[in-house]
């Protein structure tokens, strides 16, 4: 099997993105032996990283195969080339690390050897459309939709068990999927459940929150910010709060671009593909999804979907209230939270 790797960069109002897809092969010289000191705490998957791990999941499953299972070494391994990629400040398209090392060698030093795949991927800013290129989201759409590379590694049905890991500095996030066909050794840090959750966990008194599962025959304040989200994803529809046919087909056409079930459900694998992480600066319909949750929360603020410094008090303050991370960007837990209606 050879070495097979793409990469596309895109330089769009301030935003960056570059990924790579490509897979171990024998007849490629491997680096003599080399590090993989990562502490525990890299190693062991966050939120976000499991909100990913579980995407990739959802689509696996939809496509017959079977989920992956965390594993601690190719998670160490993952977390190792992450931190290498911020260090130089890209994410190679050719898998080489800075110490020379391709994917067998660098895998091997981690104490993963046998046959694997890597995916990888880089991104920063928020275009003008107000969507976040160094967001999981955006890794996961590449992955799945721009890049048949990519998409082929995640199906894999000989790929069986995944370490994943996100490293982000001054507001650029690298992405490491690294697959295996068999477990690795590692057991600590402990091994997370062998399937991943299906919605990122949060922490501290937003925990109670839950995604809603809207469907035909919903209303309000939630199916509004549905149908806002569908029209920045290109699929407008009336925003009248109600889920009715026109709202069900658009449900249905972007669950099959993104590769979801298309059932017309909007639960919690639809609601994180919509989610578009918005903050000061940002302007489109996903704000303005924001600043009407907000409203119906009785706050006063202008809705007209430009993020300016009047919401971003109001995230802020909403964000404090609840005891969530006050940072005035709202993302996957500020929008589960207002979408949850709390």
């Amino acid at each position: 099997m050879g070495f097979f790797s793409i990469k596309r960069t895109v330089v769009t109002a301030g935003a960056v993105v570059a990924l790579a897809a490509g897979f171990a092969s024998a007849a490629r010289p491997a680096a003599a032996a080399g590090d993989c000191t990562v502490a525990d705490a890299q190693a062991a998957l966050d939120s976000e990283e499991s909100a990913l791990l579980a995407t990739i999941n959802a689509h696996r499953q939809a496509n017959g195969r079977a989920p992956l299972t965390p594993d601690a070494t190719l998670s160490r391994a993952a977390a190792w080339m992450s931190a290498d990629s911020a260090r130089r400040g890209e994410s190679p398209s050719n898998h080489i690390d800075t110490l020379g090392r391709y994917i067998p060698a660098r895998l091997a030093d981690c104490g993963y050897t046998s046959p694997s795949r890597e995916n990888v991927y880089y991104g920063h800013g928020v275009d003008e459309a107000g969507r976040d290129w160094a967001s999981r989201a955006s890794a996961f759409r590449f992955w799945s939709v721009e890049s048949p590379a990519h998409n082929e590694a995640m199906l894999d049905p000989q790929m069986r068990f995944a370490g994943i890991a996100r490293v982000c500095q001054d507001g650029e996030c690298h992405f490491t999927l690294d697959l295996g066909s068999a477990a690795g050794p590692t057991q600590s840090p402990a091994q997370p459940p062998a399937q991943p959750p299906a919605q990122p966990p949060a922490t501290g008194p937003a925990s109670s929150a839950s995604w809603p599962v809207i469907r035909t025959g919903a209303s309000g304040e939630t199916v509004q910010s549905l149908q806002l989200l569908l029209g920045q994803h290109g699929h407008a529809v009336e925003v009248d709060g109600e889920f009715g046919p026109q709202t069900a087909q658009a449900v249905r056409a972007y669950q099959q671009a993104q590769r979801l079930t298309v059932d017309g459900i909007v639960g919690p694998q639809t609601w994180q593909a919509l989610l578009v992480t918005v903050r000061s600066g940002s302007q489109g319909q996903a704000v303005r999804a924001v600043q009407r949750q907000l409203a119906a929360r009785d706050v006063s603020l202008a809705v007209d979907g430009i993020f300016g410094p009047q919401t971003d008090t109001a995230v802020r303050a909403y964000q404090q209230r609840l005891g969530l991370a006050v940072d005035g960007i709202v993302g996957p837990q500020t929008w589960q939270a207002l979408l949850a209606g709390r």
